[in-house]
């Protein structure tokens, strides 16, 4: 089939057009579907002074569908945006899946799935307007950029973990980014984060980083952790069965701050190390938090961690745990990843608390000095 679309905010999905006779206002996106090698031509004055502002909606998820107002390359970081967030989104289509493709994503000098902050003429992007109140995007004349029109040119200098999910067969890949910012906060910040944006299959694999309310991201941005354990879940969708790949690439990484990759299904820690991929299986279609990536300042760590001496039950709706001597930070998360319960023991040899939460598998994870264990506890009450 064959066909112009447009992307309906108010109800969050692409609505086709008719392929002629339209009149397109500038700056306004659409996208074309084809099965085979089509020509599109369009007629119009060329837009070469300043442009806009453009309202954006936000009755529904927020996203809009746009486009570089004029023919020539345009710089992002030069587009004037109010309560809009800073990233933008622009469809890469490298599949032979139907329908599958990624979302590159760019937000302050870091791109994901190959994505710069220089949009080619008359390219659509996806923005996305604030929560609440108007928003609007202006093109100056000064964000043309002449003589460029890559779009898909990597950059970004910040401190940052490129992680790629690699499917064998049909073959796909695409890539989530965690990065170290002074500006960044505890969760998500319009400013400096770019959130997760899917394709329309259903059989190509995704994957994004999430924090601990469960908000998917592109491109995340943490606080320098120190000291200080941090960990960050990565759903991974997988269309196919089979042996997968995680690919790995630290950009500018402090060497004084190691990342680690847990293993939650076959219970493992591996040393993240640049360029060297992690291979797993998965057996058919997959919606998981298989994988965690930890921060740490500890310069050594062993893949298991002898807790022999730690003992961690449900009664009665509280959760014990006992001999904590050897424990630096303990996690409770459901079978979904979420954070349920953390704390540091200090001195306590014994720990126990009431919480809130259902009969159901729980996973619970030591973090000792020497490495991280986890456990699944059931709880029944």
């Amino acid at each position: 089939s064959n066909g112009i679309i447009r992307f309906s905010e108010p109800f969050n999905t692409y609505l086709s057009v008719p392929q002629t006779g339209n009149q397109w206002g500038p700056a306004q996106g659409y996208g074309i579907w084809t099965d085979t090698i089509r020509t599109l031509r369009l007629s119009g004055d060329p837009q070469l002074n300043a442009s806009g502002p453009y309202f954006l909606q936000n009755q529904s998820a927020r996203w809009n569908l746009m486009g570089n107002p004029f023919p020539a390359a345009m710089c992002w970081d030069s587009v004037q945006r109010t309560n809009a967030e800073n990233a933008v989104w622009v469809w890469k289509k490298d599949s032979l899946i139907v329908g599958a493709g990624v979302w590159a994503a760019y937000i302050n000098g870091t791109g994901a799935n190959g994505a710069s902050g220089v949009l080619a003429p008359m390219q659509g992007f996806m923005v996305r307007a604030g929560v609440s109140g108007l928003s609007s995007v202006s093109f100056p004349a000064s964000a043309r950029q002449p003589g460029l029109s890559s779009t898909f040119a990597r950059s970004g200098t910040s401190p940052q973990i490129r992680v790629g999910l690699e499917q064998q067969t049909p073959h796909f890949v695409e890539e989530t980014i965690i990065r170290l910012s002074s500006n960044a906060g505890g969760g998500f910040d319009a400013c400096c984060d770019a959130g997760y944006l899917a394709d329309e299959s259903t059989v190509s694999p995704s994957l994004s980083s999430l924090d601990p309310t469960g908000y998917a991201y592109s491109i995340q941005s943490l606080p320098d952790p120190g000291t200080l354990a941090c960990a960050i879940p990565l759903r991974t969708y997988l269309g196919q069965s089979g042996n997968q790949l995680l690919r790995f690439g630290l950009d500018a990484w402090p060497s004084g701050l190691p990342v680690f990759l847990e293993d939650r299904v076959l219970q493992q820690i591996t040393t993240i190390v640049d360029g060297h991929p992690y291979s797993f299986n998965s057996t058919g279609a997959s919606d998981s938090l298989r994988f965690l990536i930890h921060l740490n300042s500890v310069t050594t760590r062993t893949p298991e961690v002898d807790l022999s001496q730690t003992l961690a039950f449900f009664s009665e709706g509280q959760l014990h745990i006992r001999g904590l001597q050897s424990v630096k930070i303990v996690e409770l998360r459901d079978v979904n990843g979420r954070l349920i319960h953390q704390f540091s023991p200090v001195s306590e040899v014994d720990y126990h608390t009431t919480l809130p939460i259902r009969e159901g598998i729980y996973l619970l994870t030591l973090h000792g000095q020497h490495g991280v264990a986890v456990r699944k506890l059931a709880n029944t009450h």
